[in-house]
């Protein structure tokens, strides 16, 4: 629970308080929601009041982005849940990474376990693999340099 004292984030108006951390609890889905609705909104000043676009393009891919990592960690869980089902161990399975292309691997891996996840896998995988060849490791659109400078 954050500190009344703090004011950047707790307000007492309960009107302008949203359910985070440990105020609301941890649900995957309202993250995945709020980096592509963040995109959505952003996409949407840039297109029809045709500013800022050299300044929005590094936070709305950077969101982009962030939503594919996020979707394809809600995917795999639900994913490792179907397998345990089925018996195959997967509890091995590490998604604390940054990576898409190996989290991209992981999801491939784990859905071939149902053969109509096949056609999803092919009609996504284009689309996560640019974000992935672009932005693997999650710096590209947060920083101007790398860890290496």
């Amino acid at each position: 629970m954050f500190k009344v004292d703090n004011k950047t984030f707790n307000s007492l108006n309960p009107t302008y308080n949203a359910c985070v951390g440990d105020n609301g609890g941890f649900y995957m889905y309202a993250y995945v929601k709020g980096y592509k609705e963040a995109v959505e909104i952003l996409l949407e000043k840039v297109l029809t009041e045709r500013c800022s676009l050299d300044s929005l393009v590094y936070p709305i891919i950077y969101n982009a982005r962030h939503y594919v990592e996020l979707s394809l960690k809600a995917s795999i869980d639900n994913l490792k849940y179907i397998n345990l089902i089925l018996g195959n161990k997967c509890d091995s399975i590490k998604t604390k990474t940054h990576q898409i292309s190996h989290l991209w691997n992981i999801e491939k891996d784990l859905s071939s376990v149902e053969v109509c996840y096949k056609y999803v896998i092919l009609k996504l995988e284009e689309f996560v693999l640019d974000y992935s060849d672009v932005d693997d490791s999650a710096e590209t659109f947060r920083f101007p340099k790398d860890h290496n400078g």
